[in-house]
């Protein structure tokens, strides 16, 4: 489960019930892509060893590793690109 910053941000004011939690968490889940796909594609741009190492299994290790990157930085505030869509899909 992604816990982020989003939790305290209010539109208008005033947290608009269910629809308004499923809209932030929705907003959080898609920062948090957004970042697992900028860290897979800055990995692919350097040279592949590591301690993960070639194999099926360090590759398998990287990507959760990414994936666990991803989240932890748009729990913590990440780049605001989730507070931004939250803003601008509660104007509608």
């Amino acid at each position: 489960m992604i816990e982020t910053n989003l939790e305290n941000t209010t539109v208008s004011g005033q947290i608009q019930g269910q629809p308004q939690q499923k809209l932030k968490k929705a907003c959080a889940d898609f920062e948090s892509l957004f970042l697992n796909y900028m860290l897979k594609s800055m990995r692919s741009s350097v040279p592949a060893g590591g301690i993960a190492g070639q194999s099926e299994e360090g590759k398998m290790f990287q990507s959760m590793f990414d994936e666990n990157l991803a989240n932890e930085i748009s729990s913590s505030g990440g780049l605001g690109l989730g507070e931004i869509l939250l803003k601008q899909l509660s104007e509608t």
